[in-house]
């Protein structure tokens, strides 16, 4: 997941699909998703990232692996955070 802070400081999020099968369906989140077999984090992180916004990453912080488990449909998925 990437969170991306503007240079003004502003957090810039996308609203979940509110549909059945989503994870978080309809919640505020950052960037990103899965991870292909054979990719790496960054390279699924970049690829993400792309296909959400069209926009090309250069540079990404990495922050803190947390475990999705804190509200209803968590999985307890792996989540790799970044922010750019």
């Amino acid at each position: 997941m990437l969170l991306i802070v503007t240079d003004d400081g502003d957090l810039l999020m996308h609203l979940r699909d509110d549909i059945e099968g989503v994870v978080h369906r309809g919640c505020w989140a950052g960037f990103g998703g899965a991870v292909d077999p054979g990719e790496s984090f960054e390279d699924a992180l970049r690829r993400e990232i792309l296909e959400e916004t069209g926009v090309s990453l250069r540079r990404a912080t990495f922050l803190a692996d947390v475990v999705d488990e804190v509200s209803e449909g968590g999985r307890g998925d792996l989540v790799r955070m970044f922010v750019s």
